[in-house]
């Protein structure tokens, strides 16, 4: 830095950083990156597991191309499933997932919740898992 406060760069050259001046340029770069950046989000919060979609901005999901209408209760639950298809979920962490852990809820709730999911997703039903003694899984393939 020189005494005129113009930090200098070379023999008593002031400083030109080329890209700075390109004010313009710069913008349509960052909202290109943007862009790439909200599209890339748009599609992980769409989620698809075999017969079943879920659509989380939209709120939506669907079987076999058919809307179908969840509680907000039993959207929590499979989007829980869907994030992580193939994963065992304990009654625990579904609960705290879908109500918070603030929810003094008993985990059989958590049951009743999946036997209605089940019923909603008719022939896709077969995709949520029960693990004996523990939880629930998305079956991967299904």
């Amino acid at each position: 830095m020189s005494d005129d406060g113009i930090p200098k760069c070379g023999v008593g050259q002031p400083c030109n950083h080329g890209n700075l001046d390109r004010k313009h340029d710069l913008s349509s770069v960052d909202s290109k990156a943007i862009e790439r950046r909200r599209s890339a989000e748009m599609e992980e919060q769409k989620l698809v597991c075999g017969l079943i979609t879920l659509d989380a901005i939209r709120h939506n999901v669907e079987v076999s191309g058919k809307a179908i209408r969840l509680t907000s209760a039993e959207f929590k639950l499979l989007t829980l499933l869907m994030r992580k298809p193939g994963r065992v979920h304990s009654r625990e962490m579904l609960l705290s997932g879908a109500w918070g852990y603030e929810a003094f809820i008993n985990t059989r709730t958590v049951d009743t919740h999946i036997r209605r999911l089940r019923d909603k997703l008719g022939k896709a039903a077969n995709a949520i898992e029960t693990v004996r003694g523990f939880g629930y899984r998305l079956l991967a393939d299904s």
